[in-house]
């Protein structure tokens, strides 16, 4: 069995992990796209394998023979990531929490997808594998047509438009092609190094100048 440890940022257990040990749970191969998280600085594509010990063997020898390899500098450029890593995401985790808190009680936000919030599905299994969140999360919102979203990213400040996460920035994707039956927009969001306090003020101003 594998799984994808990205969103909790963990590696190999003799390497400390963060918030998710795959392979202490049952894993067989754990995978994490390092880029994110564990580089955290949005400046290098990289990722780790980490295996149980009788299958070490097999995934050195295929990755040699696909030629798999790390760049010198993208190697660097990880372990300066990795310095941080702890602090990093601590404070991910508790910035999200707090900016996904405050818009749980905005009248616009039909719903908010955290997993530590017990009302998003999955949370049931989030809380007994998982030992913290970071700063990823959705939201759903009241209808917003194009035009308006239009004006709502550009009136952001601190929030980027991008796809990927786990990076310094705080970032914003609306999803139009996952509305709701109901016409509710999916937003993602992910929660940064800045102030959150700065992040939720930001988030106010955009969404009050398009009449939300």
């Amino acid at each position: 069995m594998s799984y994808d440890s990205t969103f909790a940022s963990c590696l190999d257990e003799r390497i400390d992990p963060l918030y998710y040990k795959p392979l202490q749970l049952g894993a067989d191969i754990s995978i994490c796209a390092a880029t994110k998280y564990v580089a955290g600085h949005s400046d290098v594509i990289a990722g780790t394998i980490s295996v149980k010990a009788e299958l070490f063997g097999a995934v050195i020898r295929t990755s040699q023979q696909l030629g798999d390899t790390l760049a010198a500098d993208v190697a660097a450029l990880t372990l300066r990531g990795l310095r941080t890593l702890p602090v990093r995401l601590k404070h991910h985790d508790a910035a999200g929490r707090e900016v996904a808190r405050w818009l749980a009680m905005q009248s616009w936000v039909r719903e908010v997808l955290h997993p530590a919030f017990e009302e998003t599905p999955g949370h049931s299994i989030w809380k007994r594998d998982f030992l913290g969140a970071t700063g990823l999360f959705a939201i759903v919102t009241e209808p917003i047509d194009r035009p308006r979203l239009d004006r709502l990213i550009d009136a952001l400040r601190l929030f980027q438009l991008g796809y990927s996460w786990g990076g310094f920035e705080s970032l914003i994707l609306p999803m139009p092609a996952a509305r709701r039956p109901d016409g509710g927009l999916l937003i993602r969001l992910h929660i940064g190094l800045e102030a959150p306090s700065d992040l939720i003020e930001d988030l106010r101003r955009s969404f009050t100048a398009i009449g939300l």
